[in-house]
């Protein structure tokens, strides 16, 4: 007894309140710096992964361009000789497609420009097109069937494939671009958290072609992902301030029952959160300045209006009912996210805690609310869940592999692709899924090599699904670097190009035949040429047989002679007739 004796007598010191609130302070101070850490992390991570997303968005428009332009090289159908209106139709449909695109030229042979789009009405020539920082020069040779007709030169601006793959990141995250050690954009302000916090990717469009760039976090971005932890440190000192004032407060003999509401006010009126007391039939009766502020309406408008009616028009008559006879039992939700609306309309989020107000007799007059605004925070949560959507929703097959190439992860078109289930996947190595025969060991250790390296490695090969089929497949490998510049993971992009590999073949074999076709053709052109020079000199052996038979005794050698002259020459006359018919010449008297 002399124990609890003791300690009720401590409790009510000056010395209690100070080791309380100090070892509050001290766990405020300690939980802030943890969530902090986190948070940088977190920063660091949405910079490296924003960093990978854009520079293979940039690499995946560039291709897609480049390809245009090779598909639009192999077109038969266009005939450029004519200058008509079917090449510059086509050209401005790949131009308007693709705004990457910004000129395409069409070369003889002789390097001679033949047509442009647009049009110019200065001569060009091949060798005049210098790449500046801003384009790409992309040439292909164009071909009519099988023989070359020229080359086809495309111009692809740099900065709509910036433009396109940058745009939504624009406002978190700031860019500098270079191109041959060349400064071609730089955003946002380089402050010191670009030297804490950044990361470095290299862009490959193809094999003579890249960039690099450099990502760091905005200053917009680090605010508003410290806000919580600024406003956790805040939250957490407020309560420290006010467990003192309620220790303070206790110390004096007041009871939760005898709570001196002028000394609550005041305390609610210092803290930097929203702050409302509102009575048992919702009427609000105090707020603070900065509640105020948040909700846009001033404290003559707020003191004696309806909470509800004002603030939560969403929340139904049943449901204040039910709230209101909780509160008379002295029941109440004391930790909860509410929906307010404010005066312009618009909603905010709140996280409140909240306790029930009685007074001297212990009745229940109200309740008091405490609480901050968490509708940035949910934002930018919601942002960095549609930045995750976006990857997982992709086209294209995507993984990331650990150091040992076993898959840690993959979307939807991923496991669409190969035939198998995730948990299939998931854990286990291409190697052991997909692999073929139609590539040997030394091609995958070249790929291996390659990417340990630190390079970017892009390709085809042919792999295998799940069902057995084989499939032709463009894969781009690139490794993923951590905080200390080490290879950590790799991420592959897998592109199936079966049908357009079967695209080719069917071209490649209908030329073949085409020529195949044109060799007979000419082959019977010549025999029917020949045929009928033949047949020429035929009539008139088998027309003097014919004379000389008149002439000669039937019972003579000479009228057998000329008989035998006559068969041989309509022998020879028929033999002539087929020739001409497969020479496709029907001209025969």
């Amino acid at each position: 007894m002399q124990t609890v004796k003791t300690l009720r007598e401590f409790m009510i010191t000056r010395l209690f309140l100070i080791v309380a609130m100090t070892a509050m302070v001290i766990l405020s101070l300690m939980i802030f710096g943890q969530q902090k850490a986190s948070i940088y992390a977190k920063i660091e991570d949405a910079n490296q992964t924003a960093a990978l997303i854009i520079a293979r968005n940039m690499e995946i428009r560039f291709q897609g361009s480049a390809q245009a332009l090779e598909r639009f090289a192999l077109l038969d159908s266009i005939d450029p000789d004519t200058l008509g209106y079917s090449w510059k139709a086509e050209a401005e449909h790949y131009v308007s497609a693709f705004p990457c695109i910004e000129q395409v030229y069409l070369f003889d042979t002789d390097l001679d420009l033949v047509i442009g789009y647009p049009e110019t009405d200065d001569p060009v020539e091949l060798q005049e097109f210098e790449e500046e920082l801003q384009t790409i020069r992309l040439v292909y040779p164009a071909y009519d069937g099988t023989n070359l007709r020229g080359f086809l030169v495309g111009i692809i601006a740099v900065h709509p494939v910036i433009e396109a793959a940058y745009s939504e990141y624009r406002e978190l995250f700031n860019m500098r671009l270079l191109k041959k050690d060349d400064l071609i954009l730089e955003t946002g302000d380089w402050g010191p958290e670009a030297a804490t916090i950044y990361h470095t990717e290299r862009i490959v469009f193809n094999p003579t072609h890249s960039m690099e760039m450099t990502i760091t976090p905005s200053a917009r971005l680090i605010e508003d992902e410290m806000d919580p932890a600024d406003n956790t440190l805040i939250y957490l000192l407020s309560l420290t301030f006010a467990f003192g004032v309620l220790i303070l407060i206790a110390q004096k003999n007041y009871a939760l029952s005898h709570l001196n509401l002028r000394q609550y006010r005041e305390l609610l009126e210092r803290v930097y959160l929203y702050a409302v007391t509102v009575g048992v039939e919702g009427k609000i009766t105090f707020c603070n300045d900065h509640m105020c502020r948040g909700t846009g309406y001033t404290d003559q408008e707020l003191i004696g209006a309806d909470l509800f009616d004002l603030l939560l028009p969403q929340i139904s008559e049943h449901e204040k009912r039910g709230f209101f006879l909780s509160l008379q039992k002295g029941n109440i939700v004391r930790h909860r996210e509410l929906v307010i609306t404010t005066k312009d309309g618009s909603e905010r989020t709140l996280v409140l805690n909240s306790t029930v107000l009685r007074d001297t007799r212990g009745m229940v007059v109200g309740f008091a609310s405490i609480g901050d605004d968490i509708t940035e925070q949910l934002a930018a949560h919601k942002t960095l869940f549609l930045q995750s959507s976006a990857l997982s929703s992709a086209a294209e097959g995507i993984a990331i592999l650990d150091l040992e190439d076993r898959v840690q992860w993959g979307n939807e078109a991923l496991f669409r692709l190969i035939g198998y289930e995730p948990s299939e996947v998931i854990g286990r190595t291409f190697k052991d899924l997909v692999r073929s025969d139609e590539q040997d060991e030394s091609f995958f250790s070249a790929i291996s090599e390659c990417v340990s390296s630190g390079a970017v490695w892009s390709g085809e090969l042919v792999n295998r699904r799940a069902d057995g089929t084989l499939y032709n497949e463009y894969m781009t490998l690139t490794p993923v670097r951590d905080s200390s510049g080490a290879i950590s993971h790799y991420i592959a992009i897998k592109r199936d190009i079966t049908q357009q590999k079967q695209l080719q073949d069917q071209n490649r074999i209908l030329a073949e035949q085409f020529e195949v076709r044109q060799r007979i053709e000419s082959l019977g052109k010549l025999a029917g040429g020949i045929a009928h020079d033949f047949n020429n000199l035929l009539v008139p052996v088998i027309g003097y047989a014919d004379l000389g038979m008149l002439d000669a005794d039937p019972e003579s050698e000479v009228y057998e002679n000329f008989s035998y002259i006559k068969e041989a020459g309509e022998r020879a006359a028929e033999l002539t007739r087929q020739i001409l018919a497969s020479g496709g010449s029907r001209n025969w008297n």
